[in-house]
């Protein structure tokens, strides 16, 4: 499936995007990358971004920093985020349920399951 080119806010934006169609996608893509993490843009803009992260069941994002505050939102399957010794569990059948993150604040995120979810970035600081 060919992904989308990301969009970008103005006054007459207006977009879609089938997230199952790419969710499936991803999934399949992250399955032969190194990692097993595939993150694709939705949005970018200046002082926001939209991302869609995939990670198949037991893949890690290892420990990592953002300049940028973080919002996180499962689509699909179950997450688990650690900040220093803090632990913190999404899973998208549980119902609704996010997360956020400080801009700076080291974290890492384990597929349960697996996972796809949506990041949302704000604005760069410091």
């Amino acid at each position: 499936m060919k992904f989308p080119a990301p969009a970008t806010f103005t006054p007459d934006s207006f977009a879609t995007w089938p997230l199952r169609a790419l969710a499936d996608a991803m999934l399949a893509d992250s399955r032969d990358t190194p990692d097993g993490v595939t993150v694709r843009p939705l949005i970018q803009s200046e002082g926001m971004r939209v991302l869609l992260a995939a990670l198949p069941s037991g893949a890690v994002m290892k420990e990592h920093r953002t300049p940028r505050p973080l919002w996180v939102m499962p689509l699909r399957g179950a997450l688990r985020f650690t900040v220093g010794t803090d632990c913190e569990q999404l899973d998208a059948q549980a119902g609704p349920a996010a997360l956020s993150v400080g801009p700076g604040l080291a974290h890492e995120v384990t597929a349960l399951s697996d996972a796809v979810f949506l990041l949302v970035l704000g604005a760069k600081h410091g």
